[in-house]
């Protein structure tokens, strides 16, 4: 659940992810100059702790400096670090990774489309009715596959383990088929309007068997290792 690292890890293992910096609590107007410095007029700004997009804020580059500081305010009520990254004007896509017969596998893309709401917001993910969602993914065979492929490589790069879902825009003003990965759920919703577990039925795995699949493997996988406990040295 910490964006700031995970990109880290993400960057070492070369993954196309969006140019950004990563801002403690502070002056939010001498920030906002930074940011906009250093990311440019369009820039995406989230806390570094949180999920479902509470407190993201997207600011295109007509915007005022006033909005970007006012952006980090309302992320700095709620987490440390804010994260400040190029606002890539593409389309919302994901993909569930599982790992329940071996190796890590991408489940089909998901798009999002959300008509009522500027992006993907927390409104538009649990409320019933409120996004549309494309599996597969309305794009061309190999950004497809790249999707895929980066997918299992963010995975891996974290060391997830079971199952997640891996976020990402695609396209960017002229450049409509650049992959940019965006972030991992690592423990992804299974509700009614959840995105994963829609996936996995489009690859003919139903709601009852990936729950049983995911149960049987934590039981063969046992508790984990604990260290015995040392009596303090005298």
């Amino acid at each position: 659940m910490d964006k700031r690292v995970a990109k880290i890890l993400f960057a070492t293992h070369s993954l196309p992810i969006a140019p950004g910096i990563a801002v403690r609590r502070g002056d939010a107007f001498k920030t906002a100059e930074r940011v906009r410095d250093e990311v440019g007029d369009r820039v995406v700004i989230k806390p570094a702790t949180h999920g479902s997009a509470i407190g993201v804020s997207r600011i295109e580059a007509s915007r005022p400096l006033s909005e970007v500081a006012a952006a980090l305010d309302r992320v700095w009520a709620i987490d440390e670090v804010a994260i400040c990254e190029h606002f890539a004007m593409g389309t919302e896509v994901t993909c569930g990774v599982l790992e329940i017969t071996g190796e890590p596998v991408a489940l089909p893309t998901t798009e999002i489309v959300s008509p009522n709401d500027p992006f993907y917001t927390y409104e538009a993910r649990y409320a019933a009715g409120r996004s549309v969602h494309h599996c597969p993914a309305r794009l061309p065979t190999g950004v497809t596959s790249e999707v895929q492929r980066v997918a299992v490589g963010a995975f891996v790069a974290l060391g997830c383990r079971d199952l997640a879902r891996v976020d990402f825009i695609v396209g960017d003003n002229a450049d409509h088929n650049r992959v940019t990965l965006l972030e991992v759920n690592t423990l992804p919703g299974f509700t009614a309007t959840s995105l994963l577990p829609e996936a996995a039925g489009v690859a003919h795995i139903p709601m009852l068997e990936l729950c049983d699949r995911l149960v049987r493997r934590a039981f063969d996988r046992g508790p984990s290792p604990r260290k015995q406990a040392l009596p303090l040295p005298k």
